[in-house]
């Protein structure tokens, strides 16, 4: 049964990415593509999983654009949990290594999304400047993940890289983290097991970056890190799963 799912699941995958890419295509690097993408493959996957995913505060996603999101960063089942914070007219910025992934590094490019070269300052420094017009131009919020890698950590968030701070206070846009619940309880790659269960993600309260200089970058990144760090903590204890529920029930 595992790998009936993870085939339907990419299967699935693949039928999306080429349906969103249609939408690129048309809408060049309009972000529509994207949020087409997120709509038509993460409900439907976290159904074939058996996953529930259980947003806290989701009106914030929308009450703060343009703004600057910032998510926590674990595995491939971001793409379908964390994804489902994906709002409407919002681009993502990846490395650029993204590129390379077969169906999804096109997507990824066609629908508008931000390539980072952290190999090369000045590119990265260009990436974030882009960045900085969508936000400040288009009105287009943008999507980052400022542990910068994936997080196989069940118990603390990695260190915070400061690009999406700059970015923020450059913009003058505020700072809406999104923090999902360790991802591990799902799926056992070495057991070949998907557990299903509820995932729960919070959206915290904006942090404002009005006023705020360049000097500040610290403080605003330490203070994002606590309350990240803090709301990891609080969705990291034991999810009960669909079927524990219906038991009790």
């Amino acid at each position: 049964m595992f790998y009936l799912k993870v085939f339907i699941a990419t299967l699935w995958f693949i039928v999306c990415c080429l349906l969103a890419l249609i939408v690129g295509i048309l809408r060049w690097r309009h972000p529509s593509g994207g949020y087409v993408f997120t709509v038509l493959f993460t409900n439907p996957v976290a159904w074939l999983l058996g996953i529930k995913v259980d947003i806290k505060n989701k009106e914030r996603l929308v009450d703060f654009q343009p703004c600057v999101y910032l998510g926590n960063h674990q595995s491939n089942l971001d793409i379908v949990i964390q994804a489902q914070c994906y709002r409407p007219n919002t681009v993502c910025i990846g490395k650029k290594e993204l590129l390379w992934l077969p169906f999804f590094g096109l997507l990824f490019f066609f629908t508008g999304n931000i390539l980072l070269d952290r190999k090369h300052h000045g590119r990265a420094l260009d990436s974030l400047e882009e960045a900085k017009d969508f936000l400040t131009k288009r009105k287009i919020s943008v999507y980052m993940f400022p542990e910068g890698t994936r997080n196989k950590n069940s118990e603390n968030l990695l260190p915070f890289k400061k690009g999406a701070f700059h970015l923020a206070i450059a913009a003058q846009v505020p700072i809406i983290p999104v923090v999902s619940c360790p991802v591990k309880p799902f799926i056992n790659l070495e057991k070949r097991k998907i557990n299903p269960g509820v995932a729960k993600v919070e959206v915290l309260e904006p942090i404002p970056t009005a006023g705020l200089r360049e000097s500040d970058v610290d403080a605003l990144m330490l203070k994002t890190y606590e309350r990240m760090q803090t709301a990891f903590k609080s969705t990291s204890r034991p999810q009960q799963s669909v079927h524990q529920r219906s038991a009790k029930a």
